[in-house]
């Protein structure tokens, strides 16, 4: 084969290859479109979506939510790493984001230059593994800003007392705390728990028990196990047989209310406070973003108050940072 026929088929090869890449780009764009203020991408059974970069119409807007859910799917993931360009917005400032979602891009400090806070809305530390866990914190990080990141004083706490599991850096600690709590103001059961902290929780739980750190909540697991126990013909003794997983779901079966009461106070988490969503404002300033309308069983959301009672509706229009942490509560008519 000759010179010049090498170089003809190194051509065609060269385009065959390019156009099936082209393909393949363009048949992954089938799956991208703009929804709101963000470009997602769907699974094809449409069960899980990516937010890929934002919107035309969401790069006009200063603060943008990160939503859990769409169409009822799971939100699974954040960014693009092929094509990081997506998240990019002249004039985001204030991003609020549950967490718990996998964040493939990690340049988006860079791609929104005038991004100045990410609120954590969440009440769940677990819904922070990942963020935690495999260092995403540094994507707020660069040499000339830190981002500020918004957590709860007791999610602060929490991930403090648990070195082990996640590793926070001083300038996220050390950003301001919230000043604006929405709470959902009704009494929460165990389903409003992710199964993952759960489970952590349960096994630590366990763990107190085992070590006899607490003698009075011993004696009254040791009441309840026992009446438990006898109800199921089990042997007490079959404890020290059972895997970890399996104590788990031993202990969260025969739990009863008012240990299960005990245990959310002395695991100094907020999600006995009710928070459904917090945010961080200056003196002076408005709300600007509001939290999704919140839902419950049997229940019709009434607004929000500036009493736990609910006696006097919040005017949003009026209200103005003054210096003095603000809770908003949820009211409620039963159905």
């Amino acid at each position: 084969m000759n010179v010049k026929n090498t170089k003809f088929y190194r051509k065609i090869f060269g385009s065959v290859l390019i156009l099936s890449l082209l393909s393949i780009f363009l048949a992954g764009c089938n799956n991208y479109k703009d929804l709101d203020d963000f470009r997602v991408e769907f699974s094809e059974d449409h069960s899980r979506y990516y937010i890929r970069g934002i919107s035309e119409s969401g790069k006009e807007k200063e603060e943008l939510v990160i939503p859990s859910t769409i169409n009822n799917a799971r939100v699974v993931g954040l960014g693009s790493v092929y094509a990081p360009s997506y998240f990019s917005s002249p004039n985001l400032k204030k991003l609020f984001w549950s967490g718990g979602q996998e964040l493939n891009n990690k340049r988006i400090i860079d791609a929104c230059p005038e991004l100045e806070t990410v609120v954590f809305t969440s009440a769940c530390p677990s819904d922070y593994r990942s963020f935690f866990l495999d260092s995403y914190v540094w994507v707020f990080y660069h040499d000339k800003k830190l981002i500020r990141i918004i957590l709860l004083n007791e999610v602060k706490e929490w991930i403090l007392e648990h070195e082990d599991l996640y590793y926070v850096p001083d300038y996220i600690i050390d950003s301001p705390s919230p000043n604006v709590y929405f709470n959902l103001n009704y009494s929460i059961t165990s389903s409003d728990f992710s199964d993952e902290f759960k489970e952590e929780w349960f096994k630590a739980f366990y763990s107190k028990i085992l070590n006899k750190e607490n003698d009075e909540l011993l004696r009254r697991i040791n009441e309840d196990l026992i009446v438990y126990c006898e109800q199921k013909n089990y042997d007490i003794d079959m404890l020290q047989q059972l895997k970890s997983d399996e104590v788990v779901d031993f202990i969260f079966e025969f739990l009863s209310e008012h240990v299960y009461e005990e245990l959310k106070t002395e695991s100094n988490i907020l999600n006995h406070e009710n928070y459904t969503w917090i945010d961080y404002i200056e003196d002076g300033e408005r709300i600007k973003t509001m939290p999704p309308e919140p839902t419950r069983d049997g229940h019709e959301f009434t607004g929000w108050y500036l009493d736990r009672k609910c006696t006097q509706k919040a005017d949003f229009k009026s209200f103005v940072k003054d210096g003095k942490d603000t809770t908003f509560y949820a009211g409620w008519k039963q159905k």
